[in-house]
């Protein structure tokens, strides 16, 4: 809010008027009880007018306040209604020293003019000023400055005025002394009020003025407030709040003897710091949106307050129960407020406030009239009348509920949910009033309640009845008018929607016609159009981010919030035409999703402080790694070590020294490394030790890395595969290896940590051992394969690799049995990402496997700790099929198998399946998005056992991930294509990089900004079907131009899997220049077939002749990258070596 231009001045010009308002009147009537200590010489008389000279205004300005609040800009009436009082307070100075009191009394009849026409405008400008998502938080800081100009007014005038002997003076003419005495009091009031002009000035000009509004058209206008309910409820319900407020201040001053300039100094004083507080309350539960549960839970606590107040005599006890009035009364001003303004338009909101103001006076005079008729009349004592306003506030909230009836099902709704921190974005893109069909995805049994929660007008719900009806909900469901649907018959429900859309209402509907057994947005089922048909109404697409995985979804997780609080975001995407059709109204709701998680996700703490919280809240002393060689780590063993190293690690780590290199393998020590550096604020890069020294140095120059931790064991081993990464060291970069720096920590320290951190509450584990550092800070870097030439260095965020953890968690639905084998390297951004990050911060136990290419090990493990789920390069799962020394039963326990890097071919997905009786799903990502993008997951059968709900389409690439959407766009115009035709791919989440590692230009040229979303340009070539699969043709850096034509060399590779031909083997296709076409195809492959037969046989078997490759080579191996994509660069090179030898 604070970031809004003019905020500041605003809020100054605020204190500056509610100063001046106060002072004046308290000086005045501080005058007046001194000059008519004698009732009957005219006290009550003078005192009476003055109350009326104050209030009048409000009541007989009301049509010139709504004219020129919404006739000019709002900032220009709140400065030129600001001059306009200042001058009067001047002219009521300079009277009053030269001795002229009685005109300077009866000018300021003049001064709340202006306060009337000031008063509209400034409430008037927080919705066009603030939003919306901060309207909350302004209303409640415009109270707290208000509060605190009224302090200091009551102050300013106790220690100008009070140090007079006020008993001597008894007379009109003791006023000539007091004037003497406090004459500088006017003129502190006209040097604030000029200040507070001068910042009414400054407040930044908002959009609208009607300049062909007139008064013909206030009567109209003016009605507004009246006509509509919760208009009307709102303006009531802040009348008789400040009603009651104003008696409990006369009734306090009766009671306590307190006159009500001193009382500041008792009791009261509480009061006004509680309501202080209560406002601050309710505007961070109210943050984006409206939480108009507070309202009937305020009224009800004021009430109790009143009732026991006479009854209490003990100071300490009075002064809680003040401050708890105030507080209750935060808790409603601010809500109230709130809705009345969001319930306003520019074109009306000053007519409205105007109106409101209007209101708020006649019942505060009535309710005065009515006290002091009693207090004449009567004789009841004192104590009592706080009884009587206490039921009074009973009648109220009561009166409160009927008329808001949203704020009694937000009250019941927050003690039901307490669990849900509830996050709003976008609520101004709800209609204010008119019909209005909010469409959304239903991922759990409670969607209706939180988009009701998130709402802040009446929702009447359409949903189908299902079996997690619980019996206390059904009271409030009946409240909120819920339409059953018949899924198999909506006919009925149709016409009960049609009905409430044309009555006006606002109606949520869930399409899907049941709650998801899966984390996407799922195909309509229910034909809606037939219930907005001739009603005018909108459609208002919405998401619901942060309910799968609760017990209220169909997931099967039970580590629900494991990683982060347990919060749900709902995202309101603008109205759009009632004829829009279902399938783009779900690609709404797709984009709708980005924004949700994105929103989410930046309320996720980094990956350090999350892990923290995992392993102290759920993992414990539970199995945190397994490791072959049986070195297992607990989950406090694992806290321990990471602290120690991490101690260690600062030490000898330079405070300026931000990258650091890692090269080890997914193991224990791996991951020790990673979290110890990520405790220290610190950017991870993880080196690829598959590629040559010179690559890694380059790598490491590129990151200003200086310092690379590494293993002597590990070097050792990597030197007999043909690279020694010891000589990466040199005058700029050192290496710390971890076998050295093991012996500088001794095992008990690792112990006393250990015990440290079982018996330690999170925040003093962090406190001691965590930098802080923002969700938006680098948390690693990864180099990509290099698969088409030299590799980028990918910056990731926390943010990145946090939102695809807690996208994949939806789509693994973790729980507390899960083992996952942790296989892939951790430069890989699969195996950092997927296989590592995942299950440390979701608290899912791994199986670290050093090597990947050791596939006995691998299975071995699998069936030893009841491995669930792994993922893995088709390379890698060629190895498990073919091997004899994998057992089909070693797979037993594995209930999930993801393949991704690069394509699944149908016959290893097939060999795969006949071997293990397992299906392997395939997904799509890339470095750039840290790295999953979408995946296929298990198909469901629908509520009505009958249908079956595709999740999984072999050949496809599956659907995005949640919260992550695909565009496919023409690769020159970036135009979006129409569905089924192929184009440039496009990836939207909270999961897209950073950029690229000092490269702005290549990062601009892939980062692409639509619809103000940004998006990735992968170079990859695919298309999307009707459900949202994702098909992928191929890179669009892999054709070959033969004579004109472009052949997809992707498209080449899956011909020859068609034909069979090569059944078994391993094979890329590449080209080389050719003089006579310009390119060649040219097919490289490993297996036992000749040459010409392979060539001739692909001939005969019906491919298209322009994808026939020219040339087949045998090789021993193909090339392949550490990660187990194919080596793209490399098979070319080795293509023209080949051909250039046999010359």
């Amino acid at each position: 809010m604070w970031k809004t231009k003019g905020a500041i001045r605003y809020f100054l010009s605020i204190l500056a008027t509610t100063f001046v308002q106060m002072g004046v009147f308290l000086y005045a009537q501080k005058i007046l009880a001194g000059a008519f200590a004698d009732v009957n010489s005219g006290q009550t008389w003078q005192t009476f007018m003055l109350q009326i000279f104050f209030v009048a205004p409000y009541i007989l300005m009301v049509w010139f306040a709504g004219f020129f609040t919404n006739r000019f800009s709002k900032n220009k009436i709140l400065a030129w209604s600001s001059l306009m009082m200042s001058l009067f307070v001047v002219a009521m100075a300079v009277l009053v020293t030269v001795g002229v009191p009685r005109v300077a009394f009866w000018l300021s009849i003049g001064l709340s003019c202006g306060f009337a026409i000031n008063s509209a405008a400034k409430y008037a400008i927080i919705k066009e000023m603030f939003g919306v998502r901060n309207m909350s938080y302004a209303n409640a800081f415009l109270q707290i400055f208000s509060l605190s100009g009224i302090i200091a007014a009551s102050w300013l005038v106790v220690v100008g005025v009070n140090l007079i002997d006020m008993e001597t003076l008894v007379s009109y003419e003791a006023v000539h002394h007091i004037l003497d005495r406090s004459v500088v009091i006017p003129w502190i009031l006209t040097g604030v009020s000029i200040l507070g002009t001068v910042a009414s000035f400054l407040v930044p000009q908002v959009k609208y003025a009607d300049k062909n509004i007139n008064f013909n058209t206030a009567r109209r206008r003016l009605s507004l407030g009246w006509r509509r309910p919760t208009l009307r409820a709102s303006i009531i319900a802040l009348s008789m709040f400040w009603a009651i407020a104003q008696v409990f201040l006369l009734m306090y001053q009766d009671v306590s003897g307190s006159s009500s300039v001193d009382m500041m100094q008792n009791y009261i004083a509480f009061a006004i710091v509680g309501l202080m507080v209560g406002s601050i309350i309710a505007a961070h539960n109210s943050k984006d949106f409206i939480e108009t549960g507070f309202i009937p839970l305020g009224m009800i606590g004021m009430s109790i307050c009143l009732f026991l107040i006479p009854f209490t005599v003990h100071p300490v006890t009075l002064i809680i129960f003040y401050s708890a009035i105030g507080l209750f009364g935060g808790l409603v001003l601010v809500p109230v407020n709130a809705l009345l303004q969001y319930n306003t338009r520019p074109n009306n909101s000053g007519w409205v406030l105007a109106f409101a103001n209007m209101i708020q006076a006649l019942v505060l005079v009535l309710f005065l009239f009515i006290y002091s008729a009693m207090v004449h009349y009567t004789s009841l004592p004192r104590e009592v009348y706080f009884i009587i306003l206490g039921i009074v506030s009973i009648a109220v909230f009561y009166w409160a509920i009927l008329n808001l009836p949203q704020a009694l099902i937000r009250t019941v709704l927050r003690l039901v949910f307490s669990l849900y921190k509830i996050r709003v974005l976008n609520v101004g893109n709800i209609p204010n009033d008119g019909p209005v069909l909010l469409v959304g995805n239903h991922h759990s049994f409670v969607d209706w309640a939180m988009v009701q929660m998130a709402s802040p007008r009446p929702l009447c719900i359409a949903s189908n009845k299902d079996h997690f009806d619980k019996w206390y909900l059904r009271s409030i469901l009946k409240r909120l008018g819920m339409i059953r649907i018949d899924r198999q018959h909506p006919e009925d429900a149709m016409g009960k929607i049609h009905d409430a859309l044309l009555a006006g209402k606002a109606v949520v509907i869930f399409p899907t016609g049941e709650v998801s057994k899966s984390p996407h947005v799922e195909p309509f089922i229910i034909d809606y159009t037939k219930a907005v048909e001739g009603t005018e109404a909108h459609v208002l697409p919405f998401y619901i981010q942060g309910l799968w995985g609760s017990n209220y979804s169909y997931s099967g997780s039970n580590m629900y919030g494991a990683s982060a609080e347990r919060a749900v975001t709902v995202a309101f995407g603008e109205p759009i035409p009632a004829n829009t059709p279902p399938n783009e109204v779900r690609s709404i709701i797709r984009e709708i999703s980005i924004d949700a998680w994105n929103y989410a996700v930046s309320f996720v703490k980094p990956v350090g402080d999350s892990w923290i919280r995992t392993y102290k809240k759920h993992v414990k002393n539970g199995p945190a790694i397994y490791s072959p060689d049986g070195k297992h780590f607990s989950g406090f063993k694992l806290m321990g070590a990471v602290l120690a190293f991490s101690r260690l690690l600062k030490k000898k780590l330079g405070n300026r020294e931000q990258a650091v290199g890692i090269i080890l393998p997914p193991s224990p020590a791996g991951v020790i490394v990673n979290l110890a550096l990520w405790l220290l604020g610190k950017t991870n890069v993880n080196l690829n030790y598959t590629s040559s020294v010179d690559n890694v140095k380059h790598c490491c120059d590129r990151a200003d890395v200086v310092t690379v931790i590494t293993s002597r064991l590990f070097i050792e081993k990597l030197k007999g595969r043909g690279n020694d990464y010891s000589k990466i060291a040199s005058d700029k970069l050192h290496i710390l290896y971890a076998e050295d720096l093991m012996k500088e920590i001794p095992k008990a320290k690792i112990a006393f940590l250990m015990m440290f951190c079982i018996v330690s509450p999170i925040w003093l584990i962090k406190f001691l051992f965590r930098k802080r550092v923002s969700i938006n800070d680098i948390a690693a870097i990864v180099f990509s394969s290099g698969s088409e030439g030299t590799p980028k260095g990918v910056m990731l965020s926390h943010k990145n690799l946090m939102g695809n953890i807690q996208q994949l968690a939806c789509i693994f639905n973790v729980t507390k049995n899960d083992v996952m084998l942790s296989e892939l390297p951790l430069f890989h951004s699969f195996g950092l990402t997927v296989t590592t990050l995942l299950n440390l911060t979701e608290g899912c136990p791994i199986v670290a496997v050093a090597d990947p290419t050791d596939v006995k090990t691998m299975a071995r493990v699998c069936a030893e700790f009841r491995v669930s789920a792994f993922v893995a390069t088709p390379t890698f799962l060629r190895a498990f099929t073919i091997s004899r020394y994998v057992h089909p039963m070693s797979l037993k326990y594995v209930r999930l198998i993801i393949a991704g890097a690069e394509a699944l071919r149908t016959e290893l997905a097939t060999a795969f399946r006949l071997k293990f009786g397992k299906e392997i799903f395939e997904g799509y990502g890339c470095t750039e998005t840290a790295p999953v993008a979408s995946v296929n997951t298990e198909n469901n059968l629908r509520g009505d056992y009958m249908t079956m709900q595709v999740n999984n389409k072999p050949g496809t690439v599956g659907m995005a991930l949640p919260g992550s959407q695909f565009l496919i766009v023409d690769p020159e115009t970036n135009e979006k294509l129409p569905t089924g035709e192929a184009g440039m791919i496009l990836i939207g989440g909270c999961q897209v990089m950073v950029g690229y590692l000092k490269d702005p230009e290549r990062t601009h040229s892939v980062m692409v900004e639509i619809d103000g979303k940004r998006y990735y340009r992968t170079g990859d070539k695919g298309y999307l079907d009707e459900d949202g699969f994702l098909t992928i043709v191929d890179r669009y850096s892999r054709f070959a131009k033969l004579g004109g034509e472009m052949v997809s060399l992707g498209a080449v590779e899956k011909k020859i899997q068609d034909t069979q031909v090569l059944e078994g083997c391993d094979y890329v296709v590449t080209s080389i220049p050719d003089a006579a076409k310009g390119e060649k195809i040219v097919l490289v492959y490993q297996g036992e077939k000749d040459e010409s037969t392979v060539v001739s046989e692909l001939r005969s078997s019906g491919m298209p002749p322009l994808m026939i490759p020219s040339l087949a080579m045998n090789v021993e191996a193909v090339p392949k990258l550490g990660t187990g994509k194919a080596d793209f660069t490399t098979a070319k090179k080795m293509v023209i070596e080949m051909l250039a030898n046999k010359r």
